[in-house]
C-alpha cells in the first residue's frame, strides 16, 4: 500500500510520504468514501504542514446518539 499525499505550496510540489514510516497514524482517514477528516495547509515560519482537520466537531457524540 500506498500512503502518500501531495500538496502545493509556494510554487512546489512537496510529498507526504507514510509507506514505510511503521505508526499507525497513516492508516487514519483511510477511507475515501465516508472520511471523517480533511486536510489543511498551515504555513509555520514559512514552511508548510499538513494538518488533519474534523470535518464534523461533534464527530463522536452524533455516533453515540446513533
Amino acid at each position: 500500500m500506498c500512503y502518500m499525499y501531495f500538496l502545493k505550496h509556494d510554487n512546489k510540489t512537496w510529498c507526504v510520504d507514510a509507506t514505510h514510516s511503521g505508526r499507525i497514524g497513516r492508516l487514519i482517514n483511510h477511507s475515501k468514501k465516508n472520511c471523517n477528516l480533511h486536510t489543511k495547509l498551515f504555513v509555520v515560519d514559512g514552511l508548510p504542514h499538513l494538518g488533519l482537520v474534523a470535518k464534523e466537531v461533534d464527530l463522536l457524540l452524533k455516533r453515540r446518539r446513533g
